[in-house]
């Protein structure tokens, strides 16, 4: 794997940095908003004690969202997402030797042991289902147009 990739990296791009970023500088600017309220509540306070103190509580507020955007938003930019299990099979394993593992992903898989059979075996694709519905039977080209969407 080391020769196919590169020993540094696996040259895959980080699938969070886009949001991570867009979360930062929506971070930025809460943070800003945040000081330009408790900048302004300082001039407030003098004139009007009540309304001041309630700046000051709400650019308090704002400050912090600032502060927590900015710093998932970091978080994401510097995080990876990489699975840490063996993927999930599709359907439950029966061998001896995985039988634990087995009775835990019985909830998670996909299919049934003769669908994977059946898939296999005979190749059909039950993930794909057929069109029903009124239209389908009455128009046969309306049937055959939206297969061939789907598979462009």
């Amino acid at each position: 794997m080391a020769f196919d990739y590169g020993s540094i990296d696996l040259g895959l791009k980080n699938p969070f940095k886009p949001e991570g970023r867009i979360t930062a500088f929506r971070g930025v600017l809460q943070l800003l908003a945040g000081i330009y309220l408790l900048f302004t509540a300082v001039k407030i306070v003098k004139t009007d004690a009540g309304a001041g103190w309630i700046l000051v509580v709400f650019g308090i507020f704002v400050l912090s969202l600032g502060i927590r955007a900015l710093g998932s938003g970091i978080y994401a930019t510097l995080r990876y997402f990489v699975g840490r299990n063996h993927p999930t099979s599709l359907a439950r394993n029966f061998n001896k030797s995985d039988a634990t593992k087995s009775d835990q992903e019985s909830d998670y898989v996909a299919y049934t042991a003769q669908v994977v059979e059946e898939m296999l075996v005979g190749r059909k694709n039950a993930t794909f289902l057929e069109p029903q519905g009124w239209a389908h039977s009455h128009f046969p080209g309306f049937k055959k147009a939206c297969l061939l969407e789907q598979k462009e």
